[in-house]
């Protein structure tokens, strides 16, 4: 039953990190290969296989680390944790993607449709400041033309390098008239077609409708053609015209000159706004428009941006509940894939399928000569016998001073094949019988009376180390 349970939660992974891994590798190879089937049948197949790798490789790592003792090839052990954490933190990040798009369908539908909306909205943006630009633009023409007027009516001699100006009087108050009348209105109409344009930039942006979008989108299309700015244009041209080469009366056919620098260079820069190619977006994406790449896409997108601002110690409240839970669950299927094949190993030492530690420890006894065995035990007899531990935890090995010559001798050929160094403060040599009478008693048939001892400092952990080895390979085990 719990094999039957780890195989479903591994299908369960293998499964949802396909589905994760496919927009990255179907992006990928539509940038390659172009559109069509074959970057879709190309990401396909290997979405399979490196989802299969990812899933192969992070069981048989974390088999290897979980079946055998670390302490038996501690680096081998370490280069499957390794592997086996570094798989399953990808395929629990591929899969969270997979739960995103899932748990949270809508949301991540409406996230999908304003990203790619928002390839649109900076066209329009740039539609209605071109709008923007062309209202201040004529809003200047049209202060320039009533000053030039002001100036006709009260004393004449609008028009540069003018002389004996008759005040409001003449062809040339009449051109001033039609040009403050002109741009007046023209100034009007450019002002309503910036409201309508910033209207519409902010409605695409805004709306959760698609019919909204899609009539805000026409209503766009029809302003880039409003007949104000082919009026404009024409009468752009027509001033220009007549500041460069006369202006031409409707009662008369003689020209009217009246040069103005002033005039003339903000008529040539609003021809410039008007020269801008006012260019829409073919079409704007609607909701129905979204695939599981595109949500799928989004969902990688948001999540990446939540968990940046987790490791940024950003507020708890930019981060979404729903990617959160999706990061959860894909986090605990793998956790419990790993709890699984730990409980399979532990039962297989159990039945003997595989060797357990101390089977790998005892497996690694040398082979010994009957001389050699009995010089080890030698060895582990006098560690044990002349070992010492404090009540700070620490551990000396002390070799006798005084007493038995030939035990204090064979004390000292071990310290010195163990290289172990004399301690600072009791290396000298210190009186055991009065520190610790019970132990220098308790070995005095080894030691032969002794009572003074040199003491050599040395970890519990290597004494440990040394007593097992020794105990293994002369079969005290």
């Amino acid at each position: 039953m719990d094999n039957i349970a780890a195989r479903i939660f591994q299908i369960f992974s293998w499964a949802t990190t396909g589905i994760g891994l496919f927009p990255l590798l179907h992006g990928q190879m539509s940038v390659w290969l172009g559109t069509g089937l074959v970057p879709l049948i190309a990401a396909i197949t290997l979405t399979t296989l490196m989802t299969t790798a990812i899933q192969v490789g992070l069981t048989s790592a974390w088999n290897r680390f979980f079946r055998m003792p670390v302490f038996s090839a501690p680096a081998i052990s370490l280069v499957a944790f390794v592997v086996a954490a570094g798989l399953s933190l990808a395929s629990g990040i591929f899969a969270s993607g997979s739960w995103t798009a899932l748990l949270d369908a809508t949301g991540v539908r409406d996230r999908t449709t304003a990203v790619r909306r928002g390839t649109t909205i900076d066209p329009l943006r740039d539609f209605a400041r071109t709008y923007a630009t062309l209202a201040e633009k004529t809003n200047r023409l049209s202060s320039i033309a009533e000053r030039k007027r002001d100036i006709e009516d009260r004393t004449g001699g609008s028009c540069d390098g003018e002389t004996n100006a008759v005040r409001g009087f003449g062809p040339k108050a009449t051109i001033r008239n039609q040009q403050a009348r002109v741009f007046g209105n023209t100034s009007s109409q450019t002002r309503t077609l910036s409201q309508r344009a910033t209207e519409i930039a902010i409605t695409v942006a805004t709306a959760t409708d698609d019919v909204a979008v899609i009539e805000a989108y026409k209503e766009a299309s029809r302003l880039a053609l409003d007949p104000v700015l082919s009026n404009l244009r024409a009468t752009v041209h027509e001033q220009l015209d007549g500041i460069r080469n006369g202006f031409t009366l409707p009662d008369t056919s003689a020209k009217v000159i009246c040069k103005d620098a002033n005039l003339e260079a903000a008529l040539v820069d609003l021809q410039t706004v008007l020269d801008r190619e006012l260019s829409l977006p073919n079409a704007i994406p609607t909701s129905s428009d979204i695939t599981i790449v595109d949500s799928l896409n989004v969902a990688w997108e948001h999540m990446g941006r939540i968990l940046q601002a987790t490791l940024d110690g950003q507020p708890a409240e930019v981060v979404s509940s729903t990617v959160l839970m999706a990061l959860i669950l894909a986090g605990a299927i793998e956790l419990f894939i790993i709890a699984f094949l730990s409980f399979e190993a532990s039962t297989r030492r159990a039945r003997g399928i595989d060797p357990s530690g101390i089977d790998v420890f005892l497996s690694g006894a040398r082979k010994l000569g009957s001389a050699e065995k009995e010089k080890l035990a030698r060895q582990f007899f006098v560690l044990q016998s002349l070992a010492i531990y404090d009540d700070d935890g620490r551990t000396y090995f002390a070799v006798p001073l005084d007493g038995n010559m030939s035990s204090a001798a064979e004390a000292e050929q071990i310290a010195l094949c163990w290289q172990l160094r004399p301690d600072r403060r009791l290396g000298a040599g210190v009186d055991l019988s009065r520190v610790e009478p019970g132990w220098v008693i308790a070995r005095d048939n080894y030691h032969g009376g002794a009572r003074h001892f040199r003491l050599y400092g040395i970890s519990k952990r290597a004494i440990r180390h040394h007593l097992r080895h020794l105990a293994r390979d002369v079969g005290h085990l």
